[in-house]
């Protein structure tokens, strides 16, 4: 039995590895303040008048972090927009009776200016638009709206609403 193991040589017992509790105090520190430092917030508020009721919905997503336009009963205004502008403005079969060139042709350059300024600002899903629309509104007239942002840059709309059984 003893020439099996007579060419081994028995090696020393030798202490375990024991980090460098420093140094790994030190990483943890960085990596930490690095994710502190590159955490975005993002958070989204809507202004509305308060005599501005909302739709109701049974979805619970969040508001995304997007330029807004308020459809209030008499007209429709943006941070983005110069003016509040009437309802007329939209309308394809009025715009060119009532209100010629200068509202549609202003509010057009208004929306392309914007839109220019924010391509390189733009989600994967396209640039997005939050619409705040009051509860009593026309679907023709808020679809009317919808229509001209959409053909002048905005890919991608969301409807901003209440959900069931919540106060406003």
């Amino acid at each position: 039995m003893n020439d099996i193991f007579s060419g081994i040589t028995r090696r020393k017992f030798r202490h375990p590895i024991q980090p460098q509790l420093t140094a790994m105090v030190d990483v943890f520190s960085m990596i930490t303040v690095f994710l502190v430092a590159g955490t975005v917030f993002d958070s989204s508020s809507i202004v509305l008048p308060s005599y501005m009721q909302l739709p109701l919905s049974s979805a619970q997503e969040g508001i995304s972090s997007a330029p807004q336009i308020i459809l209030e009963r008499n007209g429709v205004h943006a941070n983005f927009l110069s003016s509040y502008y009437p309802y007329q403005v939209f309308n394809p079969a009025l715009e060119a009776a009532l209100y010629p060139d200068p509202d549609l042709s202003r509010l057009l350059s208004e929306i392309k200016a914007f839109v220019t300024h924010q391509t390189g600002k733009a989600k994967p899903e396209g640039l997005l638009l939050n619409v705040v629309a009051d509860r009593s509104l026309k679907y023709n007239m808020i679809y009317d709206v919808i229509q001209v942002f959409r053909k002048n840059g905005f890919e991608s709309i969301h409807f901003v609403s209440i959900q069931e059984g919540s106060s406003q």
